[in-house]
């Protein structure tokens, strides 16, 4: 019998958010640990309702450029 492993996905503290956003949505994972880039330890696991918490806790200090579709 064959055993099959994925990966680890993972961000670095030197990731952004929109980075995670995008892991996250890319590999259909729920939870992103943050790897310290240097020593390769587990720093924090970042899950998609922190990240929805913080956008909706932190949405009038961030900039999001307008979607005009009808121009």
């Amino acid at each position: 019998m064959i055993e099959y492993q994925r990966p680890l996905i993972y961000i670095t503290p030197e990731q952004t958010l929109l980075d995670a956003v995008h892991m996250l949505l890319e590999h259909k994972v729920h939870r992103l640990p943050v790897i310290d880039s240097v020593g390769g330890n587990p720093l924090h696991i970042l899950t998609h309702k922190r990240l929805l918490k913080y956008l909706h806790l932190h949405a009038s200090c961030l900039y999001i450029p307008s979607l005009n579709l009808f121009n």
